[in-house]
């Protein structure tokens, strides 16, 4: 357990028996664009009409209201974070007229939730033992303890009187009970009975009535709002944490202390608790360059429109780190407060939730890339044009191409902050009958991770796929550099080409694991590189899911098991022992049927081939077939060829 001080560890407890619980359940990073007009329903697939919960929203291009919007309190009624104000009771169909089963839904008449064309964040946090709570109390002017349903110790309690004008009070564990933060101030932590000087407990807090300014003064209505810290009762085996909170003391350089919080985040708040400073919220949906010392930043005591600027948290696999010199995250001896929230982290149950292709005739610039979920990685390319194939990650924000070994582009084509996290075209139409293949990164299916200045060898590099990969794609982002494909642990090295491979025994420094993988031995070049920026892709089987494997050329038809139902709806295949055998991609949107199937290659610029019947379905659909004539050109079916796949089902 990470200590959250360094005099005292909260001790996690158990957020109950039954099915397990995931981050997924009970937290939500989700943008929308609002549209001005009544009924606008937000399916971020979070439980608040069942299990209730808090709804934060801010307008991100524009100077509105943090608003914030409870079960406890109600619909229709908001508050807001940099506001000492009471809440608002708005009238009918105005801000979130209900809290739903899979999300919630907004009115018509309130900007800070719904402009029409304004583009929105919205955080959503469930009620839940062990991660978050919310509690509605009238004050007696006493010092007194509130019950509350956490099931484990408080790290960071957030109150706020709903009946008069008032500050938004701070306890974090780290700062202690003797002092408050507070949400609508860039103050430091102050000296202040505002917790009974009591610390709280896993079944009660402490609230102090004895002056008007305080959290308990009698006759005034509050509410609060209760975060727990490193209960690890989540996930598949109920061993997971979701949340933490801490504390890290700044060393003024743009490398920055590094906070192990044992899973990669996908929402940071952070604030200087010694010192002045704003309240900086970042998340996985707007960030930027995961490598970069800017990023996309909202921050909670102030109104101000969201700025791609410096200071940056940079997110890892394993926690973060600040990426920069501002007072605001890393100045020298400075103490700064933070809580983050986990990734994504739910396995798969079917594939249709990590994988979709999205076709058009084109697309406009103003487009979003149709998706069923929120993708981390995309290939995109023109089907009847050629020219080559565009690559894309969240966590990187630039493009690069398969076939071809330039550096990433500069150029913004692409967005990530569509409605709910899709991609977004950027004013750049795009024609040629265009795909996507569209990824989401799960358990046991896919990852992604962005790193530097890898040189070291053996040099172990963290990923979150939960088992060992069995298909990494390295890629030198910031010069120019081959790609390298690593397919049978440490003796197999593909480049994106029609080469053959290179398996000369132990070309990598370690075999992977489920908790990290390894780059090249001794190469500076497509995996390491002293002051480089790299980035990874892995694939491994998930059983229903996904498929990484191999087989043998034949004179007669291969039928290749997947463990699939359904058949497979992408198939990508490289013969390995020879050269001329090309990077060959089909699809079930383009088709894969027992006639001729359109098939494109990753490593060229060519447009779609739709002459070749190259690819059938399985006989029982358990994964795809290789007819045995009609191949003959070896890079599929050549007797004595040895060949790798990707599959989804």
């Amino acid at each position: 357990m990470d200590p959250i001080t360094q005099q005292t560890v909260i001790a996690a407890a158990g957020a109950g028996g039954g099915d397990p619980v995931y981050v997924d359940d009970v937290f939500s990073t989700y943008l929308y664009n609002g549209t001005g007009s009544n009924g606008l329903v937000i399916n971020n697939g979070i439980d608040l009409a069942g299990e209730g919960g808090l709804v934060w929203i801010k307008s991100r291009p524009h100077g509105l209201n943090h608003s914030l919007h409870d079960t406890e309190r109600g619909v229709n009624r908001k508050l807001v974070t940099h506001s000492t104000a009471g809440q608002t009771a708005y009238q009918a169909n105005a801000g979130v007229n209900s809290f739903n089963s899979n999300g919630f839904t907004l009115g018509a008449t309130s900007s800070g939730e719904n402009a029409g064309l304004d583009g929105y964040a919205s955080w959503t946090f469930r009620k839940a033992p062990g991660f978050f709570d919310v509690v509605t109390y009238s004050g007696d002017g006493t010092v007194r303890q509130i019950p509350h349903n956490l099931g484990s110790t408080p790290a960071v309690i957030i109150v706020k009187c709903t009946s008069h004008v008032n500050n938004w009070y701070v306890y974090t564990a780290s700062t202690g009970a003797t002092k408050s933060l507070f949400l609508d101030s860039t103050s430091a932590a102050t000296t202040r009975p505002d917790w009974g000087n009591t610390a709280p407990t896993d079944s009660v807090f402490t609230v102090d009535g004895t002056t008007v300014t305080a959290t308990n003064y009698i006759g005034r209505t509050y509410v609060a709002y209760l975060f727990a810290h490193d209960d690890a009762s989540f996930g598949t085996d109920g061993d997971e944490s979701i949340i933490k909170c801490g504390i890290y003391t700044g060393n003024g350089s743009a490398t920055g202390p590094v906070i192990n919080l044992g899973f990669e985040p996908q929402w940071i708040m952070a604030k200087s608790a010694s010192g002045s400073g704003p309240w900086i919220i970042q998340d996985m949906m707007r960030s930027g360059d995961q490598n970069s010392s800017v990023d996309n930043s909202l921050n909670a005591n102030t109104d101000g429109a969201e700025s791609g600027f410096d200071p940056n948290l940079g997110v890892t696999a394993t926690g973060f780190q600040p990426r920069s010199t501002s007072s605001y995250i890393n100045t020298n001896g400075t103490t700064y407060i933070y809580m983050a929230i986990r990734r994504p982290h739910k396995p798969p149950e079917v594939a249709t939730e990590v994988y979709q292709a999205s076709a058009a005739s084109s697309y406009a610039g103003t487009d979003d890339i149709p998706c069923n979920f929120a993708p981390d990685f995309f290939i995109a390319t023109s089907r009847t044009l050629g020219g080559g194939f565009f690559t894309e990650s969240r966590l990187t924000d630039k493009w690069l191409m398969t076939n071809a070994t330039n550096a990433e582009s500069s150029s913004n084509y692409y967005d990530w902050d569509g409605p709910g996290g899709v991609i977004s075209l950027t004013g750049t139409a795009f024609s040629g009958d265009p795909i996507f293949w569209q990824f989401k990164r799960a358990p046991g299916f896919f990852d992604v991770v962005a790193y530097s200045g890898m040189n070291v060898p053996a040099t172990s590099i963290s990923h979150n796929l939960g088992v060992k990969p069995e298909l990494v794609i390295f890629k030198k982002r910031d010069v120019a550099s081959a790609w390298a494909v690593k397919y049978q642990g440490r003796d197999g090295l593909l480049g994106f080409t029609n080469g053959a491979a290179n398996t000369s025994a132990n070309y990598f420094d370690a075999e992977d694991t489920a908790t990290v993988f390894y780059g090249r031995n001794g190469d500076n070049d497509t995996t390491y590189g002293p002051t480089n920026t790299f980035i990874a892709y892995l694939f491994a089987t998930l059983p229903g899911i996904s498929k990484v494997g191999s087989y043998s050329g034949s004179s007669s038809a291969v039928n290749v098991d997947c463990g699939f139902t359904n058949g497979a709806r992408f198939v990508l295949i490289k013969r390995t022992n020879s050269s001329g055998g090309e990077w060959h991609l089909w699809d079930t949107t383009r088709g894969i049927t027992n006639g001729n199937d359109p098939f494109l290659r990753l490593n060229t610029t060519g447009a779609q081939n739709t002459a070749t019947d190259y690819i059938d379905p399985h006989p029982n659909l358990s994964g795809f077939s290789i007819p045995g004539s009609g191949t003959n050109d070896g890079s599929i079916n050549a007797v004595g060829g040895t060949y790798i796949f990707l599959a989804i089902a």
